[in-house]
């Protein structure tokens, strides 16, 4: 009798043949375990590049500059390490950019997008506004939502506010 587990498969076992991954033994941290899983997928690697590199091109130009072109982690180190160091990089050429235009920190979308809510409080006041000091800069991605109703019912609002 074959028994089917309704739950999902644990990440570190092997679907096949039920063994432990030697990723699991290579890699002790999660989160670099799955970064090398897809690193080692020619597709996905590709997929990956080409969604940092659409993140990079919407970042301001100062920015665009700073990080393009360089190699990031050391010889020997992990891919994940070497997109760790450049995520620390991103961060530093953002804040190093915002201080020439008088702020001390830029945000995107994305970032907007991963923030917990203490995080949010911290950077925008209670009207969603950027605090002092805060400069953010939609991407293509983002939404901008608008708080004016539609003319069809801006037309029927004034229509019942006329005096008869």
């Amino acid at each position: 009798m074959t028994v089917t587990w309704s739950r999902g498969e644990h990440p570190d076992l092997d679907p096949e043949s039920g063994d432990v991954r030697w990723q699991s033994y290579l890699y002790t941290d999660p989160n670099e375990r799955r970064f090398m899983q897809m690193w080692a997928d020619d597709a996905e690697r590709a997929s990956f590049m080409a969604r940092v590199a659409a993140r990079q091109s919407e970042e301001d130009l100062v920015v665009q500059n700073f990080v393009q072109g360089r190699a990031y982690g050391a010889e020997g180190e992990s891919a994940y390490r070497g997109y760790q160091r450049y995520q620390e990089m991103l961060k530093y050429a953002r804040d190093t950019a915002a201080s020439f235009q008088g702020g001390h920190t830029i945000l995107h979308g994305d970032d907007v997008a991963s923030m917990s809510t203490a995080e949010y409080d911290k950077y925008f006041d209670e009207k969603g506004q950027p605090r002092d000091g805060v400069i953010f800069r939609p991407t293509s991605r983002d939404t901008r939502l608008n708080d004016a109703i539609d003319p069809s019912s801006a037309a029927e609002l004034r229509a019942h506010r006329r005096p008869a």
